[in-house]
């Protein structure tokens, strides 16, 4: 029984190692988002507060990382065009009561949605209200 638990136990630790150097190198862009309220993303409920933001424009990956506890997401969405002459930005939608989802990142260059993922659709179906916030991301820490 030892045996088995110790042979997970680094098995878990060499695969947290392989995801934190895959991580590393394929998301480089890193971005801040200040983000003041909760919202789903990837059909997990995330706290308000400061997120930091990487992106790999190859894979259309796209991690939010919750910057005190470390808590977050990675999403996977569908290629749009960019904005242009316009910093990042995060859009959110509300619904009736007021529950904000993750729908799209736009910069410059690329943007990708997210709306169409069934996760993180999980009030499109209560989608009377076509209030939405912006969050504008910065640079760096």
């Amino acid at each position: 029984m030892k045996k088995n638990y110790r042979k997970a136990v680094a098995l878990a630790l060499f695969a947290l190692a392989l995801s934190s150097a895959l991580f590393a190198q394929s998301f480089q862009h890193k971005l801040r988002a200040d983000i003041p309220f909760s919202f789903y993303a990837g059909g997990k409920l995330l706290p308000a507060g400061r997120y930091f933001v990487t992106f790999d424009m190859n894979t259309r990956s796209v991690a939010l990382i919750e910057n005190v506890r470390g808590d977050g997401t990675f999403l996977t969405g569908m290629l749009q065009d960019g904005k242009k002459n316009q910093p990042a930005e995060l859009t959110f939608r509300a619904n009736n009561e007021d529950v904000f989802v993750l729908e799209n990142m736009q910069a410059s260059d690329f943007g990708v949605s997210f709306s169409g993922k069934k996760g993180s659709s999980v009030t499109s179906v209560e989608r009377a209200s076509d209030r939405t916030e912006t969050v504008i991301l910065a640079q760096g820490q």
